[in-house]
């Protein structure tokens, strides 16, 4: 799954939708969509065999020249990515955004934010920098002016924010800041609030926060409206979430995934609160 968070800034950036797979085989709805959108090709990201051979197969019988991005671990196919990604827009990035290996929603969070800025999302964990990130970051000192830490000191240590800072030659605390909150959602509605500028549409888009299917299938369409990704479980919102979207004032409301996911109900309090 972590593999496809990172996808976004490059699906992006390839004004392409982003669909997913199994480990064994395309599914018939994503075959359908490939073959609906006339599809020629196709960037494969996937770590460790996530796309295996079948899947790999049943690609190349479609025809499709096909593009794989594939690391040993989450970190190097961070960084292939973000490769894939300088390549594309023709230009090294200025911005980089750092989440935890460990969980999906704070790399999901960002990832809306990440692709308006053509920034990669790199994976960290709280014990050492990766050598394939430690190599990428080496290779961006001196283009990258500000950098982003998404989710607490618990999943990313002040330690390893520092130690991203002297990789990339910025200030902890300055330059290399962090965005979060005690819990998912607050630090979704910390990015939303840190990058107002650019997720300046009037909408924003909602969906389940403790899986990541939907939001992820969502977020280059975020991306290229500009909406904010607000996730969101349960039968009541908490009050940082009212008080962003009193804020937010939304006029549109986009929802990913049905009822199962995010119910009506659900739905009728973000609508509510947005008023």
């Amino acid at each position: 799954m972590n593999n496809a968070m990172v996808a976004v800034p490059l699906a992006s950036a390839y004004n392409a939708p982003l669909l997913l797979a199994t480990e064994t085989h395309i599914t018939a709805q994503t075959e359908a969509e490939l073959k609906r959108l006339k599809a020629k090709k196709v960037i494969v990201v996937s770590t460790n065999g996530a796309i295996g051979s079948g899947a790999k197969a049943e690609l190349k019988a479609l025809g499709l020249k096909t593009t794989y991005i594939e690391g040993k671990n989450v970190f190097e196919a961070s960084t292939k990515v973000a490769k894939a990604l300088q390549t594309q827009n023709k230009k090294a990035p200025d911005t980089i955004f750092f989440a935890t290996d460990g969980a999906f929603a704070d790399a999901l969070s960002a990832s809306p934010v990440a692709a308006i800025k053509g920034a990669p999302i790199i994976y960290l964990n709280n014990k050492s920098i990766d050598k394939t990130v430690a190599d990428y970051l080496k290779s961006v000192k001196g283009t990258i002016k500000n950098a982003y830490i998404i989710g607490g000191d618990g999943v990313i240590s002040d330690a390893m924010m520092k130690n991203v800072a002297t990789a990339l030659g910025l200030k902890s605390g300055k330059t290399v800041v962090r965005v979060a909150g005690k819990n998912r959602y607050e630090t979704c509605v910390a990015v939303n609030k840190k990058f107002k500028s650019v997720l300046n549409s009037d909408g924003i888009c909602v969906a389940k926060g403790l899986d990541f299917p939907d939001a992820l299938a969502g977020g280059v369409y975020a991306a290229k409206n500009k909406q904010a990704l607000f996730l969101a479980d349960g039968s009541k919102l908490q009050d940082c979430q009212n008080t962003y979207l009193k804020g937010k004032n939304a006029a549109k409301i986009t929802v990913f995934g049905g009822t199962g996911a995010v119910p009506d109900s659900l739905v009728k309090l973000i609508a509510k609160a947005s008023i």
